[in-house]
């Protein structure tokens, strides 16, 4: 049976989406790092493969976005296992 192995970015609005998140964790100096377009593209070329692409945006207490960092994309990217 095949199996897989997952990862979950977490992109931002920042001059440009770029990917904020791996798998939880914040991407050191993000905000100068790739469009999310060749962070993804790089990923392809390891083998990886979309599976999920969702937006969504983030409000506080009062149901007011915050002044900056609102707009986010969740994507979630499989390959094969390879024990």
């Amino acid at each position: 049976m095949q199996k897989w192995e997952y990862i979950f970015l977490t992109a931002t609005w920042n001059e440009g989406w770029k990917v904020e998140m791996v798998n939880g964790d914040t991407v050191e100096d993000w905000q100068d790092g790739p469009s999310i377009y060749d962070y993804v593209n790089e990923l392809g070329q390891q083998g990886w493969e979309m599976v999920s692409w969702q937006y969504f945006t983030t409000f506080d207490h009062d149901g007011l976005p915050p002044e900056v960092d609102y707009e986010h994309y969740r994507m979630a990217l499989k390959r094969p296992f390879e024990s």
